[in-house]
């Protein structure tokens, strides 16, 4: 497959060939805009970032399904398509603010709030580097206040987890490893 995108004089580019129509339009420094997602629901948080061998992997929260869940998407060093909203999510309740991360053997590392269990968690999936699901859904945080608006981090292979916590009528960043 190969990804498409669109520019404001309505031609269509590959990835690849991104570059030579931006030297067209007389960009400098940025590129035109590339369309990554193609749905008509809404997408109200996501994330990206770029492993070692250049892919670049992106997650997004959709609720093309009926409710908010999350999605992943990821092309190659070269721009091609490799997989297209993969869902990681599947259950009846609200998964939103996804973050991600990728360590040192393109490990994919997600995390995002979720409120199945009747109060926002903390949750984590990992994707290894052929795109296989290798953990889903574990809770990360456990307590009756709203854990919220989780980032992630990687430095080499040690993750670094932060969110928000409103305790005593103070919200407060949190951290764990």
């Amino acid at each position: 497959k190969e990804y498409f995108c669109g520019f404001q004089n309505n031609l269509s580019y590959s990835l690849l060939d991104c570059p030579v129509a931006c030297e067209q339009a007389a960009c400098i420094g940025f590129s035109d805009e590339l369309k990554i997602t193609y749905e008509p629901s809404e997408q109200s948080s996501y994330d990206a970032v770029e492993d070692y061998s250049a892919y670049l992997h992106i997650v997004q929260q959709n609720n093309k399904d009926g409710n908010d869940e999350i999605y992943y998407t990821q092309f190659d060093s070269s721009g091609h398509l490799q997989e297209y909203q993969k869902r990681i999510t599947n259950n009846l309740y609200a998964s939103q603010n996804p973050s991600l991360a990728v360590d040192s053997q393109n490990q994919v590392h997600l995390i995002w709030q979720d409120n199945r269990d009747n109060n926002d968690e903390i949750y984590y999936a990992k994707i290894d580097a052929n795109d296989n699901i290798v953990i889903n859904d574990k809770r990360l945080t456990f307590n009756v206040y709203q854990s919220q608006h989780p980032k992630i981090l990687s430095s080499g292979d040690k993750l670094h987890i932060f969110w928000l916590e409103s305790r005593n009528n103070a919200q407060n960043i949190y951290y764990k490893q």
